[in-house]
């Protein structure tokens, strides 16, 4: 277990490296370790760089299985998933191809489509399944729209701000969690991701999570009452009046939309 769990560190902190678009080609290097070329790959949704370069570290098994690909001069990563998610819904994020693929295995009419949905490469789909609900055509270099919904900058900074206090809640978390019960641990772990989801519905400059959002405060001030804790309760408080401050622009376009239905 020590050394899985070693392992595994190790391996994390070096996937940090590779996530960049400003470190170039790096020689041998790039066919032997995982490098920012060769991942750039593996988050592209090209046809020629689809289903590509899963390795953390050592490239061999990616030599060794066939899924090896370098990055061309002549076809710029395009990066994202086929179909795009279009929202900032962390949860969402991870779970939305499973509810798809859900979908699929629900639908085939033959055993072993249900199972083959599971195991067969990224994109495929039983014959039934897509012509009784056929997705439509899709071309990365054409169709391809970066989801990034306009909002104001005040907004943007609230966000950002707001997902650093999250980052230290998160360190915080980790840090207690050895001394927490299960049921303490398991409602911070809930809080924490809930303020994402959060966060990211006000990235999507909807109206609902601004409601949220404020709530999320107002539940963050009235447990730092109930704990005596006037940082919480102090920290609640700002945030709040520079939510209601960032936040105009989205009410009052709301207030527009309703007066004009």
């Amino acid at each position: 277990m020590e050394v899985f769990l070693l392992v595994g560190v190790i391996q994390l902190f070096y996937q940090f490296w590779p996530h960049t678009r400003h470190i170039g080609r790096l020689g041998f290097l790039d066919r032997w370790i995982q490098t920012p070329s060769n991942h750039r790959v593996h988050h592209a949704q090209n046809d020629v760089y689809l289903d590509r370069n899963y390795v953390g570290v050592f490239l061999l098994w990616d030599h060794l299985f066939g899924s090896f690909q370098e990055e061309r001069d002549d076809e710029p990563c395009i990066y994202g998933v086929r179909g795009q998610l279009k929202s900032w819904n962390p949860v969402w994020a991870n779970l939305h191809y499973y509810w798809l693929m859900i979908g699929d295995s629900w639908h085939a009419r033959r055993w072993r489509d249900k199972l083959r949905v599971w195991l067969a490469p990224p994109g495929w789909r039983p014959a039934d399944v897509a012509a009784r609900f056929p997705k439509q055509a899709y071309d990365p270099k054409v169709d391809f729209r970066r989801f990034d919904q306009p909002r104001s900058i005040a907004l943007s900074i609230y966000v950002l701000v707001q997902f650093a206090v999250v980052l230290v809640a998160n360190s915080r978390f980790l840090a207690l969690l050895p001394k927490q019960s299960t049921a303490e641990g398991v409602l911070f772990f809930l809080a924490l991701m809930l303020s994402l989801v959060i966060l990211g519905g006000l990235l999507e400059n909807r109206r609902l999570f601004l409601l949220l959002e404020a709530a999320r405060l107002l539940a963050i001030a009235a447990a730092g009452v109930a704990t005596e804790n006037r940082w919480a309760l102090a920290l609640a408080a700002i945030s709040l009046a520079c939510l209601l401050s960032a936040g105009r622009g989205l009410l009052a376009r709301a207030a527009e939309t309703e007066a004009s239905c």
